[in-house]
C-alpha cells in the first residue's frame, strides 16, 4: 500500500526527505484560480513570491513596463505618464471622498 504524510503546517521539507515522495499542494486561497485566468485573459508571467514585503521590494516601474497596459502605454509614447503613475509617497495629503464630494486631509 501507498504511505502518505500529512503536514498541515508549511514548512520546508528538506530534500532528503522529499526524495521519492510525491506531495500535494493544497491551495486554500485559490491562488491558482486566479492565476489560470490571469494566464488565460493575456497574463505572460506569474511572479510567486512569499511575503507582502517581497512583492512590494520589487520595482514597480519595471513591473508596469512588463505588463500588457504598460507596454501599450510605451508603444503610445506615454512612458513618462507610466513612470510618473508608480510614484509612492510623493505627496503630503491624501484626497478621501465623503458625502458626494472630495476632502483633502
Amino acid at each position: 500500500g501507498m504511505r502518505a504524510d500529512i503536514q498541515l503546517l508549511r514548512r520546508r521539507v528538506p530534500a532528503m526527505k522529499a526524495e521519492g515522495k510525491v506531495f500535494v499542494v493544497i491551495d486554500v486561497l485559490r491562488a491558482t484560480a486566479t492565476i489560470i485566468e490571469a494566464l488565460s485573459n493575456g497574463c505572460t508571467e506569474v511572479i510567486p513570491v512569499m511575503t507582502v514585503d517581497e512583492a512590494f521590494a520589487r520595482d514597480p516601474l519595471e513591473m508596469a513596463r512588463t505588463c500588457e497596459h504598460g507596454r501599450e502605454l510605451i508603444r503610445l509614447g506615454l512612458e513618462e505618464d507610466l513612470a510618473f503613475c508608480v510614484q509612492t509617497n510623493v505627496f503630503s495629503s491624501v484626497p478621501v471622498f465623503k458625502r458626494r464630494s472630495i476632502i483633502v486631509d
